[in-house]
Formats: C-alpha cells, structure tokens, sequence
C-alpha cells in the first residue's frame, strides 16, 4: 500500500513505460500453462500453489502499507495494506482445510467453500471502502482493531456453524454461494466504479493495473458461480483469473511500491551527499562551539567541579576549584588532596574518591571542607571514569556548597517550631507529614498521635471532599487563607485561620499550613456583632437589625391584601427625668419602658430601640387603622401606669407617629420618615397621643424645601464655614490632629444645625459640591497651620457616600493636597461602616487608590454599622474612630464599657490606632486611658471652632509648657 501512496503522489515510473513488458505477459501465460499441467495431475497441489501465490502477495501488501503508515497520507492504500493481512489469514484457513489435504477432521468441502466466500466477502468490501474513503484519514490502529473483530467474528461463525452452507457434496454449489458470489461481483463493480470517478488521486499506469485486478477478480466471481465439484473445469477457470488478479495486484501495489522509493533514493544521492558533507562542515563547527560552551560552564558553574587519575592526582579542577583552594589551576593539577588541605581533611577526601575507583560505582555525600579559616559544608557526588574497554581510568566529583541553605534550613527550623502558630505539613493526599508544639498545644494531640493522623481527622469545618477540593484550590493558585474549625482531642471545636502554601515537591506536592486559634477573637467578633446590631442599654434590637426585620415582614405582606404597620414612639419629657434624678435612674426607666413594650407585642411585632428616647414597633398582619389605634391607645395606657424605680414612682407619656404599608409608602426608609414626621404631629398636638401619617403633613416636606434652596446658594453667599476641633493622644496630651466640621451660618445669623442640613446636601448631590469645598479649604489650612510652625497634626475630613464612589475623587483629593501644598501623610479621611460594605470590590478598589497617594484611612462610628473584620484586613484602614454613643455611656453602662475595650484590643491586634469622640468629662478620659485608647476630641477637650480660635486654643496650651 506504500507503493499506491507513491503512485498517488505522482512518483510512479514514467506513465510512457510499459507496467507489463511483453516478456512478462508470455512469463504469466508459461505459470497458467505449468499450473494447467498441474491441475491435471493434482488439483489439490494447483490450488494449493495458487493459494499461497495469493497469500504471500497480500502479506506483503500489509508489510509495506504497515510500514510507511507514518508518512503516508493514502487512506486508501492504508485500509487495503491492513485488510489484506487479514484476508490473507482466511485464506490460509480455506487453503488448509481444502478437500484432500484432510487437517480438518471431520469437515468435508464445505468449510473451504463457506472460508472462501467470508474472505471474498471481506477482501471486496475493502476495495469497497478504500475507495470511498480515499479523503478522510483513519488510525491505523482502529482500523486494525476493527478488521480483527471481523476477522474473528467471520471464523467463528464458519467453525460454529453459524456461517450458511455453501457447498453440498454431490450437489454443488449451495443458492447462498452463488448469490454471495454475485454479492461480490457488486460489490467489485461498486468499487470500480468509485475509482473511476476518483482516477484524479491516482497515477495513470497504477490505476490501470488496480481496475485490471478487479475485473479479473469479478470474472472469476462468475467462474466461481459455475462449478458442481470442488475440482471441476469451472473451479480451474476461475484460480486462473484469481492468480491474474492477484498478479497485477502485485505489480500495482509491491513491484511499483518498491521500485518508486529507490528511484526517488538514488534520484536525490548526490544532493545529499552534498547535504552531507555541508551538515559535517556545521556540525564540527557545533561540536567546536559545544566545547567552548563546556569550557565556559565549567568555568562559570558555582559547583565545584574536579576530575582524577587513578592515584588521586587532579587533571580538571574548574576555576570554583581554584577559588575554593585560593590557588591557580598550575599549582592545582597533578597534585593530590594532601598537597592541597590540612592532613585530616585530605585522608576522608581521598578515602571517599579510592572508594568510588574500588567500587566502579557513583557515591553522594556530604563533605566538611576547610578554605582557609573558613569552612565549608559541601553536598558532593563522587563518579568513576570509563574507557572504551569499560575498565575504570580515573574519577570525578561535583560539589555544591550548602553551608548557607543548609544554615537557612535551620532558621526555617527553629522559626517554625517556636512559631506561636500551629504548623502542619501534609501532602496531597492530606496526610500529616510534620507539626511543630504549636500545633500539639493546639489539638491537644501528641506529635506521635498527629503524625498518625490527616487533616481529615482534625477538620470540622468541612468534610473530606471539600479538604480535597480546597487542597486542588491550593495547588492550582499556590496559596489560600480561609476560616474553618478543629476537633481537638478532647473533644473541643476550635475557630482557626488556615493559611496554605503549596512548594511543588519532586514526586508529590507538599502543603505547608500555617493555623491560628481565632476562637476568641470569633467570640469577639460575636459580641460585636450582638452589641452592633442590639441597644446595650435594653437589649432591644437597634435600628439596624429592625430594618432587616421590617424588610422580611415585608416580604409576605407584598404579595397579601393585609399589611403592617409601624409606630415611631417618643417618650414626653425624658430629658426631664435625666436632668433631674440623674442618667441612672433614667437608664433605668428606659429598660423598663421596653419590657412593657415587649410584653405588648404580638408573634409577628417587633420593637427597637433607636436612639435615646426614641423606640420603634412593627405591627404585623394589619389591614386597616383601628387595630393600629387600638394598639397605641395600650401603649399610652401601659406606659401611663407607675413605675417604681428606686423610690421613685414614676409615670411616663409617649408621642406615637404611625404609618401604613402599604398605604403610606413601600419602603422602610420611607415610612420612617414619615412615621418620624407624624410623631412630630403628636408632639405639636400636646404629647401623650398619637398620630397617623396624613398629606397635611407634608408642610415639614416644604420647609425641608425651602431649606435645600437656600443650601443651593450658601455656598456662594460665602454662609458655609469650616470649624475645627481638635484630637488629642491620651497617653501624652499632645496635640495629634483636627477633625473639619461643616457649619452653616445664614445671612440673618441663624445657626442651622449640620443635622438638618447635610442629609439634604447628601439625598440632593449638593454634597459634592459642599464636600470638595471643604475639603480643599481643610487642606489649605492646615497646610497654613504647618507654614506658622503649629504642632505637627493631621486633618481629618469627612467623605459621604456619594463623594466616596464618584469617579473624580482620586483626581479631587490629589488636586486639594497639590493645591494647599499639603503632604499626603497630614490629611486623613474618615469613611462610614456601610460605605465599605455596599460593593466591596469598588469601594476595595477606591480605598487602594487613595491609599496609594499616602493618606490615611478611618472608620468614623466604628460599632454601630456592620463592624466586620474582613473589610478591616482587607481595606488596609488606619484608625477606627469609637461611636460617642458607647463613649459617653461608659460611665453608665457595663456593656458600653466591654464594647470599647473590645474594640481597642481588636484594633491593636490589627496593628490600627483608636479614638474616642464625644469625650465629655475626665471619668471618661481616665477610663479611656486605662483601656489604653489611643486619642479623644470632644466638648470636655475642646468645642469645633473657627481656624483662629484653633490657633488660639493652641496656642493657649502652648504657653503654659513654655513657662513651665
């Protein structure tokens, strides 16, 4: 089949050149005349003959297609060259069992009959796919696995009996034999009608010679179609046409195969011999190259590389040799290590090089070598040399000098087991391969015990696939920290931080796992969490945590006729309470006023407390204003009742605003407002009632209105001004920085509180405007502050929400510090809780940028948001200012207290400064201090003031250390 694919290929011998000489045609006609004779003495001896003619052909067809299947593309020739090795085989089988030669007992003539029609069979349909499948290209292999499933099949079902009979002796020829012949003889005509129609793909003579074989093939089909006896006249026709098809088979497939590559070979002998010699001329210009280049590695490898005779003399030493001994290579070669090192050093040296000439065998070993006063710690490889004969002529070493590795091992060492943290090396199948005492302490286990362990026994936070999976997650990205749980030996889960590593060993990954006892910082974590989302002072949930529980209830009610309602409840005259029996009693009162708020409620209401005075109620299930009413008129008379609190009886009024969802609004914020504004109603109408939200109300809407129009243009009336109050370090009393305050002063003198005002400049966008004012007015002043000589402080400045995700803010806040000639390190920006946690990954990537011009970062209020430690590590902030909600009640309250402490040791823990606002006397100076809080500002310090009043603040401080 090689032989087509050169045919195919246009390398044929010339189309003008006769395939078949006239010499060959009478030597054809002299073999079917010898054959004649033949048959007329023996025909099993003539079929015989011409079997094995038929056999050796197509044997050596597969040879030659099998052979060439790597650089021929033929598909053509590659499924005849290997269905004809299995045609061959069924052949064999026929010519075996033939009536006569009696190697098959008990099988008559026909077996060979049945033998020859499944071998035709195949050998037709291969020339029948061949030619169709002359385009496509199939493996070799395949193909080979199919035609031996077939192969296989076929026999079987003859030796079986499966296959039909096709010989019936004194009968003949059975019907399936001859219509299997005429099958055939389809078959043969499909095939030569498809290569007619492909003649392109082949060379002219070839093509000739292969539509020669299969008429020839399909003539003896018909002889085949004719006979009665095994020996009949029909049967010898029909063996002289085969041994014709088969014959310019051979000189289509073998003779052309063969004789193509050895004309194309001799063809090409000259120009390769002069290929030849060009490739000798480069490769001894290659191999000179080679030897400079080992010149050079041997010179520039940091190993020290050596070669020895038989008697331990140097013949190589490379220039590290030289270095290493501090002499050059002629002092070197022909010397022996005694020449060389001290005497102790050169006899193991010499022992270890006689040891590899004795042995004829390589040895690695680390060798102490001495350098001077220096020595050395080398990892050696010791190797014999070999002639031609095999016999040992000398030996050699290459040497590495791991004194520092070695050292540097041994730090790892001694830094991983006196880490505090637990140290764990697995492999990939999480098996425990070392632990350092951290980690004992850890699990409670012995170094034995873990050892005898894996990760999957230890591991509670996740089961053994997802320890896998994470394992797969490591080696894939080469590093992973997560949060997960241990199961110690007794029993205990622990909370752990897991940081993993993965160094890619020589035969398996190994994983070193770097764990950290996180369980009190989680409890921690909780505690915050609790106190961030629930009032310290009643236990109630707060505002935020309410919100989340409005929304749920919301849920159901959105798709229900019913609704729900919520109450904003003040309590009359509290500040009265306060002022005169103290902030005790008062605290007091407000535990009890939620406790009978609580027992008020129904299964699905709920109440908050959200600042002060103020409480919140969620009335669920409600569908008109009678049950709501009906419920604030309990409230007020509940409240109205004595309350004995120390002596004091007591009885308490509430103002109640209420609203209706869906009614009033389909969102909380919404309803809030104007719950808040129908309380406000209540208040005006006299206290101790209620209100439900109405359109009337609306006027306080207008105000609001009005007031955002004079906003819009105080800014250019130059009312809007810029006061500064003052952040102090608790440990010195000095001086550490200034906090800018917006204030707004109106043409007439009237103060407008930054209450009122800057939650209409936020929902406006006149926040931006205003913001950027400020901030670049707070950059130039303490730039001022630090061109006057006033002590080194850092200005802090407020960023809203929406200044926060503009996309200009980078460009604004470089352009202030540019403009006031401000350094980056003197300006700090505080930012809220919730700002951080809405779009994390953009607020992440904002906080970076602004990092990256080297200002700092605060959380201003830190406590009363989501306070969450992950934004805290990942965000890189600064400070962590406390709320003055927990400052000031510090005093008072126990819960305040262990919240501020928490929040300070979290802080230092994460390498962040504290400070305190809303500092209003010295007890909370002193309590402060003792929890080592870093810095305070407020009132007891000093108020927000205008830029002089600062600098006369500051300089009044001044005076008195100068005097001192």
């Amino acid at each position: 089949m090689p032989s087509l694919a050169i045919a195919l290929e246009r390398h044929a011998p010339d189309s003008d050149t006769p395939l078949l000489s006239p010499a060959q045609l009478g030597g054809l006609v002299t073999v079917i005349a010898l054959l004649h004779l033949t048959a007329s003495y023996s025909f099993l001896l003539f079929h015989t003959l011409i079997e094995i003619f038929r056999i050796v052909v197509l044997g050596g067809i597969f040879v030659l297609a099998w052979n060439s299947r790597r650089w021929s593309e033929n598909n053509f020739l590659l499924i005849l060259g290997i269905s004809a090795i299995f045609v061959a085989g069924l052949a064999v089988l026929h010519t075996l069992s033939y009536k006569g030669l009696d190697l098959f007992p008990g099988y008559d003539a026909n077996l060979p009959t049945q033998l020859w029609i499944a071998f035709r069979y195949l050998e037709s349909a291969s020339f029948l796919f061949a030619a169709l499948s002359i385009r496509r290209s199939d493996s070799p292999h395949g193909l080979l696995a199919a035609y031996t499933l077939l192969t296989v099949t076929l026999g079987l079902a003859v030796f079986a009996g499966y296959f039909p009979d096709c010989f019936i002796e004194g009968q003949g020829l059975t019907d399936f034999k001859v219509g299997s012949e005429f099958v055939i003889i389809g078959l043969f005509a499909l095939s030569l009608g498809v290569l007619l129609a492909r003649r392109a793909h082949f060379e002219r003579s070839v093509l000739a010679l292969i539509v020669g074989a299969i008429v020839f093939a399909t003539l003896s089909e018909f002889a085949f179609t004719r006979y009665i006896g095994v020996f009949d006249y029909a049967n010898e026709v029909g063996h002289y046409l085969l041994l014709v098809s088969t014959y310019l088979l051979y000189r289509a497939m073998l003779v052309t195969g063969i004789a193509a590559p050895f004309d194309l070979l001799f063809r090409h002998l000259k120009q390769n011999e002069a290929e030849l010699e060009s490739k000798v001329i480069e490769r001894t210009r290659a191999l000179r190259e080679a030897q400079a280049l080992n010149a050079a590695f041997l010179d520039n490898s940091p190993s020290v590389i050596y070669l020895l005779d038989t008697r331990c003399r140097y013949t190589l030493a490379n220039a590290a040799f030289e270095r290493m001994v501090n002499r050059p290579r002629e002092q070197i070669l022909g010397r022996s290590a005694f020449d060389l090192w001290p005497a102790e050093i050169a006899a193991e040296l010499e022992h270890n090089n006689r040891k590899v000439l004795a042995s004829s065998k390589p040895m690695q070993l680390t060798e102490l070598v001495s350098a001077g006063t220096d020595t050395r710690l080398f990892e050696s490889v010791h190797f014999p040399l070999f002639d031609d004969s095999g016999k040992v002529v000398g030996a050699g070493g290459i040497a590495t000098d791991i004194t520092e590795r070695r050292l540097a091992d041994e730090r790892y060492g001694l830094m991983i087991r006196t880490s505090m943290d637990a140290f764990v090396l697995i492999d990939s199948t999480a098996r425990i391969l070392e632990v350092n005492d951290a980690a004992c302490t850890l699990s409670g286990y012995s170094r034995e015990q873990l050892l005898a362990l894996s990760v999957d026994d230890l591991e509670a936070g996740m089961d053994m696939q997802g320890v896998h999976a994470t394992l797969a997650r490591v080696h894939r990205e080469g590093a992973v920290r997560f949060d997960s749980a241990w199961r110690c030996h007794n029993g205990e889960l622990r909370d752990i931080e897991v940081s993993i590593k993965c160094l890619n060993h020589i035969v398996d990954p190994r994983f070193f796992c770097f764990i950290r006892d996180i369980t009190e910082r989680k409890r921690a974590l909780l505690r915050i969490d609790y106190l961030a989302h629930h009032d310290v002072l009643t236990g109630l949930p707060n505002k935020l945590l309410f919100q989340q529980q409005f929304e749920q209830a919301l849920a159901p009610a959105a798709g229900a006729p019913c609704g729900c309602a919520l109450a904003y409840l003040d309590l009359d005259n509290f500040k009265v309470v306060n002022d005169t029996l103290g902030h005790v009693l008062g605290d007091n009162l407000l535990r009890q006023v939620a406790g009978r708020l609580q027992r008020l409620l129904g299964e699905r209401d709920t109440v908050c407390r959200v600042s002060g005075d103020e409480f919140l109620l969620l009335l669920g299930d409600v569908s008109d204003d009678a049950p709501v009413r009906a419920f604030a008129e309990r409230v007020l008379a509940t409240l109205a009742q004595p309350i004995n609190i120390d002596g004091h009886e007591l009885s308490g009024t509430a103002s109640l605003g209420l609203v209706m969802y869906p009614r009033d609004g389909r969102d909380f914020d919404t309803l809030y407002k104007k719950a808040d504004t129908a309380m406000f109603q209540a208040k005006a109408a006299g206290r101790n009632t209620f209100r439900f939200f109405d359109e009337a109300m609306h006027a306080e809407a207008l105000a609001r209105l009005h007031l955002l129009a004079e906003l819009r243009g105080a800014l250019e009336r130059d009312e809007l001004h810029v006061h500064y109050q003052p952040q102090v370090d608790l440990a010195t009393g000095t001086l550490t920085g200034a906090e800018a305050l917006l204030r707004w002063q109106r043409a007439d003198g009237q103060m407008i509180p930054p209450s009122r005002f800057i939650p209409l400049a936020e929902d406006s966008g006149l926040i931006v405007p205003i913001g950027t004012w400020v901030l670049r007015e707070a950059c130039r002043q303490a730039a001022s502050w630090q061109r006057q000589g006033l002590p080194p402080m850092v200005m802090a400045v407020n960023l809203s929400a929406v200044q926060f995700r503009r996309p200009d803010l980078l460009a604004t806040v470089a352009d202030a510090l540019a403009q006031a000639g401000l350094p980056a390190t003197g300006l700090e920006l505080e930012l809220t809780e919730s700002l951080l946690i809405d779009d994390a990954e953009a607020a992440l990537e904002t906080a970076r940028r602004l990092k990256g011009l080297g200002l700092h970062l605060s959380i201003d209020d830190f406590g009363t948001g989501y306070s969450s430690l992950s934004y805290l590590k990942r965000f890189a902030v600064d400070k962590l200012k406390i709320d003055q909600s927990f400052v000031r009640e510090m005093e008072r309250d126990a819960d305040s207290a262990t919240l501020v402490r928490t929040i300070v040791q979290m802080a230092h823990n994460l390498g962040l400064k504290t400070i305190a606002e809303g500092v209003e006397d010295a007890s909370v100076i002193e309590h402060l201090h003792r929890l080592e809080c870093d810095q305070a500002q407020g009132y007891h310090l000093a108020r927000p003031m205008p830029a002089a009043a600062f600098e006369a603040w500051v300089s009044a401080r001044a005076a008195p250390r100068e005097t001192a």
